[in-house]
């Protein structure tokens, strides 16, 4: 923190400090250390830190040696004084702090000798410096050149692995160039992502969404990079998570990461797969394989069904899968009985189960107990347990035609052929 622009320009020996007494007017010393005046040494602290306190870095040494090499002495008496000023600011502890910060051997070396090595390292950058301006200037344009164009790489279409975007579903050529992301992997083959949805995803999750690959820092310094020079505005990491849900596809990315975040391996396209119908059916049955559960936790209660409609159910959908595996840990075994749900109603998620989580046990007593049993297709067209004719309504117990077992498996048959 800078003492007020009128304070004593006074420092003790070896205390990296400065003195905070008010000095009279026009004046750089306060009464306590006006005999000091006449030392030069102070003046030039001054000008180079003005009200710094704490001089031990790199630039405030820099701007000191500076201060020094403005005076038209020869470069010995420049450099004496640099060695007594800093000899003077610093105790031995300080300097060799410094110096290996700046990877200076300091090995069985005395103050003044390490000085003077930090005082060659800076002498030379100074004088590289002065002399190579322009042509620093011009190498840091061509880096700069080459980084940009590396950053905004862009690949003909044939040569990318994926032809759609894994978090939007669209085709890479449809996504707006300025956000379209390349890049290889550790395979070297080449993919392109939505920049913005790709550096949301990363937040939580450094798998590669097709290969399950780790994302090598190389790459998401490079998105960073991507993201900077374009001047893309990244999602915010609100805790109300749905706020940067836009599309189905965004709110099924959170998903996965927070079912593979406690081990079930999914896939946003999965997802992406089931109608309004599935969705309801899958809740029904996690109902089914809840119900004499003994746990406080409850979810994927009726009153979210009462919500969803065809415009919504993804994102209703999403938020209740988000709330059961969030903090899943604390009930896996209703974790265990959704993925059960899924592999159900769902060839995907079926052909990707644990073995661990093959033997399915139902309910069977509350399979006609919900108001909509079976669904015939992915219309969403069902069968319920009264079924409304124009005229009048027929009543239809379906226990009376098929036992509840057979009912299921043509349920779940039915489901998985459509």
């Amino acid at each position: 923190m800078e003492t007020n622009i009128n304070t004593c320009i006074y420092r003790a020996r070896c205390k990296n400090s400065k003195c905070s007494n008010i000095c009279d007017l026009n004046m750089n010393f306060c009464k306590d250390h006006i005999k000091y005046k006449n030392i030069g040494l102070f003046d030039i602290i001054n000008k180079a830190c003005g009200n710094k306190t704490d001089l031990l870095n790199n630039k405030c040494i820099y701007d000191i040696f500076k201060e020094i090499f403005k005076y038209s002495d020869s470069e010995e008496l420049k450099k004496k004084l640099f060695i007594r000023t800093l000899a003077y600011l610093f105790s031995s502890g300080n300097i060799k702090k410094i110096a290996k910060y700046n990877n200076i051997k300091i090995k069985k070396k005395a103050k003044g000798d390490i000085i003077n090595d930090m005082y060659l390292v800076i002498y030379n950058t100074y004088k590289f410096k002065s002399k190579n301006l322009k042509y620093l200037i011009i190498i840091q344009k061509n880096i700069k050149k080459y980084i940009i164009k590396n950053i905004n790489k862009i690949y003909k279409y044939n040569y990318i692995t994926n032809k759609e975007d894994p978090f939007t579903l669209e085709n890479i050529n449809e996504i707006e160039s300025n956000l379209k992301f390349y890049f290889k992997d550790i395979n070297n083959q080449i993919y392109c992502f939505n920049a913005i949805e790709f550096e949301y995803y990363l937040r939580k999750n450094k798998l590669h969404p097709y290969t399950k690959n780790y994302i090598n820092n190389t790459i998401i310094e490079k998105l960073k990079l991507f993201i900077n020079y374009n001047k893309l505005k990244i999602k915010s990491n609100n805790y109300y998570i749905e706020e940067n849900w836009n599309t189905p596809e965004q709110a099924y990315t959170d998903v996965v990461y927070y079912m593979e975040k406690i081990g079930f391996y999914n896939n946003i396209l999965w997802f992406n797969e089931l109608t309004f119908g599935n969705v309801i059916h899958i809740i029904h049955v996690y109902q089914d394989l809840t119900e004499n559960i003994n746990i406080n936790y409850k979810f994927f209660e009726n009153n979210i069904i009462d919500t969803m409609d065809n415009n919504n159910y993804q994102f209703k959908f999403s938020k209740e899968i988000i709330n059961l595996f969030i903090n899943g840990n604390d009930h896996f075994i209703l974790c265990c009985n959704f993925v059960k749900s899924l592999a159900m109603v769902s060839n995907k998620f079926y052909n990707n189960i644990p073995e661990w989580l093959t033997n399915i046990t139902i309910n069977e007593n509350r399979l006609f107990g919900n108001q909509f049993a079976i669904y015939l297709n992915n219309t969403d067209r069902m069968i319920t347990s009264e079924l409304n004719n124009e005229n009048n309504i027929v009543e239809m117990q379906l226990e009376n035609i098929i036992d509840p077992a057979t009912v299921y498996y043509l349920l779940d048959m039915l489901n998985r052929n459509n």
